[in-house]
């Protein structure tokens, strides 16, 4: 949905009063496309928008970037602290966009942030670049000689501003573009979550209204101001980042106008070569970013993305318009959580092999997503499984993608466990693997495998995968079968709670039986199938009469006040496995609409066993499992009230305090991709092929 939030402005009263019914997340999504390329502006009540500095998605870095306009030779600070303030009437996002309408002056000013999503060419979604333009209208009806600027800072590229950083300009036949880098980029290397080794890039289209200059930010920003356009020269004292703040701008003048007849364009990006170093048993592999697959250099990249932006524009239209109107149709408030998600979710680095002779091996993509707002994991398998409904509603064969390293590492000699690893890594982003990952999350982990497995094929209709790791899968499914999965003891779920006997973690892995059997009759296995099928019922049956006391699920058998989220039962809707009794789904919503009588302002406990947090990706997933439409919409509504929140810092978290919305972790993380999951159920089944090698069946 638009987040249309209307801005009461008056005086003596704060910047800005929220009108009541909207959306004012504590922080604004504006270019978001990978772990590192992950920029936001802080909307926390009691701040001054849109006159803040952006920041890393850690909110502990300034990202220098700002933007202003030039009205009749004033000058008015767009976004950015080092300028004129303007006024801000109103903010819109979309899943791809941000838009921030502002006064400046005689002018009415709207700058929209735009990151691509685009289901449909890997290659452009792998590009992590963004768009930022600008369109102005003049207020009074009269013609304005307006100019535009913009510039960054070289604070993108270390989380040490006494780095060393070194810059050039380039001009193309068709664009001007900036770059900056460390002097000594340090690989695969963070300081403060912010990567070592990134290039930044800041480019615009040629124009003979155009100019640019790179220098002290006060002297180009000053040069501006009075001049209303640049000096076309290039600072070459590389120095630390700090040390008179070298910033790269941009200048378009448009002469006097009453309102832009075209945005004025701008490009970010931030641009890592490798990507990933994945441990192989042959050694470490760089992988690169896979639009390097498609066009060449950075170069090509920037003058196809700039030169594309009307295309780009109307497909973010259409993908949003289509978008919303799926959410719409559920609830404006999960309208609006889908549109916060969509950007975070998928900040993920899209990967492609080099051949033996150097050239890309673009049948081996891998894509690998950093454990944000956690920690430094590589691919985290309970991360990916909340993010999953994103991934298979935008382009289920990205979900296989995401899987891809974790079975091939798996599936190596370098992994010897008979249960699933829980990431490849600690050190993102280096995927050094996890050969000996300790037992606790063996049930949960392998659950997921299986459940993501199969869902992976059953929309994408690409059975692949299973056929080539069908070994593994079962290795999964057996060590759950042996392990005695109904009555879990010594293992953890996904959030590290290892009480005994835990209903959520015990019904996860009971469906990643049925899972595997769902897998072993696409591939023909029928006797396997059956097998899996009928230990998946008897330990359903099992688990029924362990956990289903007082009139609702438990959260540990034999703790008969214990109550839970029973958020796993959303893999036997999203398989269509029916192995979950209806009367169940029953019970539950009725518990849950009791309980919502009574839960914190922000939202129901995830569990009753773990005091003050709610997960708001696992109330979603317990919102698209209910079948009372009514249920759904109301725990929907309680992560609409922390989204809405902007009482306390954190960008869009997944757990946080019940009692007053605080986070307490998940910033930022790709786990909101769990918005998505009631639209994930609407997707159709598709015939799954398991070819591979041209081979049709298993041998």
């Amino acid at each position: 949905m638009l987040f249309d939030v209307l801005l009461l402005l008056c005086l003596g009263l704060p910047a800005f009063v929220i009108a009541q019914g909207s959306l004012w997340p504590a922080a604004l999504p504006l270019a978001v496309r990978s772990p590192y390329l992950n920029s936001y502006i802080n909307s926390v009540a009691g701040t001054t928008l849109p006159n803040q500095w952006p920041t890393f998605w850690n909110e502990n870095r300034i990202l220098g970037w700002s933007g202003w306009i030039r009205v009749d030779g004033t000058t008015y600070e767009l976004w950015g602290q080092s300028g004129t303030t303007t006024n801000l009437t109103n903010v819109e996002i979309t899943p791809t966009r941000t838009k921030l309408s502002i006064t400046a002056g005689t002018m009415n000013v709207n700058v929209t942030w735009l990151s691509p999503i685009e289901p449909s060419n890997i290659a452009l979604q792998s590009l992590p670049f963004s768009y930022i333009y600008l369109e102005a209208s003049s207020n009074d009806g009269a013609a304005h000689t307006i100019q535009f600027y913009s510039d960054i800072s070289c604070e993108w590229i270390s989380g040490d501003s006494a780095s060393l950083a070194r810059w050039n300009t380039t001009n193309s036949d068709s664009t001007t573009y900036h770059m900056c880098t460390r002097q000594s980029p340090q690989t695969a290397t963070e300081i403060g979550d912010l990567v070592e080794d990134a290039f930044v890039y800041y480019g615009t289209l040629n124009s003979d209204d155009a100019s640019f200059q790179t220098g002290n930010d006060t002297v180009v920003r000053g040069d501006f101001r009075t001049n209303g356009a640049l000096f076309n020269s290039v600072d070459t004292k590389f120095r630390a980042i700090n040390q008179n703040f070298v910033v790269l701008g941009h200048a378009v003048d448009l002469g006097s106008i009453s309102s832009t007849s075209s945005p004025v364009v701008f490009a970010l990006g931030l641009v890592r070569d490798p990507a990933i170093i994945m441990t192989t048993p042959s050694g470490n592999q760089t992988r690169s970013s896979y639009f390097f697959s498609e066009y060449g250099t950075v170069g090509d990249a920037i003058d196809f993305f700039l030169g594309d932006f009307d295309n780009a524009q109307q497909r973010a239209t259409d993908l949003d318009d289509k978008l919303l109107s799926d959410a719409k149709a559920v609830s404006t408030d999960y309208a609006d959580l889908v549109s916060l998600a969509a950007r975070q979710a998928l900040a993920v680095d899209i990967t492609v092999s080099h051949g033996s002779d150097g050239t890309f091996n673009t049948s081996d993509v891998m894509t690998f997503m950093r454990d944000t707002g956690n920690s430094r994991r590589t691919n985290p398998v309970e991360v990916i499984y909340a993010a999953f409904p994103a991934f298979l509603y935008f382009n289920a064969t990205w979900a296989g993608s995401l899987l891809a390293p974790l079975l091939k590492y798996q599936a190596s000699s370098l992994y010897s466990r008979s249960y699933a690893a829980p990431d490849l890594g600690a050190s993102y982003p280096y995927a050094a693997g996890n050969s000996n990952p300790n037992i606790f999350g063996a049930l949960e982990d392998s659950a997921d495998m299986l459940i993501m497995g199969w869902a992976h094929a059953r929309f994408s209709g690409d059975g692949s995968m299973l056929r080539e790791y069908y070994n593994l899968y079962k290795n999964f499914a057996g060590y759950m079968i042996s392990n005695n999965v109904v009555k879990p003891s010594g293992y953890s779920d996904a959030d590290g709670v290892d009480n005994a006997n835990m209903t959520n973690l015990a019904i996860k892995g009971i469906l990643g039986i049925k899972a595997m059997s769902e897998i072993s009759s696409a591939l023909g296995e029928h006797d396997d199938s059956s097998t899996y099928s009928e230990q998946a019922s008897s330990f359903y049956d099992q688990w029924k009469s362990l956990a289903d006391s007082q009139g609702h699920l438990v959260s540990t058998y034999n703790e008969l006040s214990s109550w839970a989220l029973i958020y796993n039962l959303f893999a036997d809707k999203l398989l269509g496995t029916k192995l979950v009794d209806n009367s169940i789904y029953t019970q539950q919503d009725s518990f849950y609409a009791s309980q919502a009588d009574v839960a914190g302002s922000h939202g129901l406990l995830y569990d009753s066993t773990v005091p003050d947090e709610v997960k708001s990706h696992w109330t979603m997933f317990t919102a698209a499992a209910a079948s009372d439409s009514s249920v759904r919409d109301t725990l929907i509504s309680l992560v609409h009230i922390q989204a809405a929140s902007n009482a306390s810092a954190g960008v869009f978290p997944t757990t946080y305090s019940a009692d007053n919305g605080t986070a307490i972790s998940g910033r930022a993380s790709p786990a909101q991709g769990a918005m998505f999951s009631v639209l994930a159920l609407n997707l159709h089944a598709q015939s799954v092929s398991a070819s591979l090698g041209g081979k049709s069946k298993k041998e």
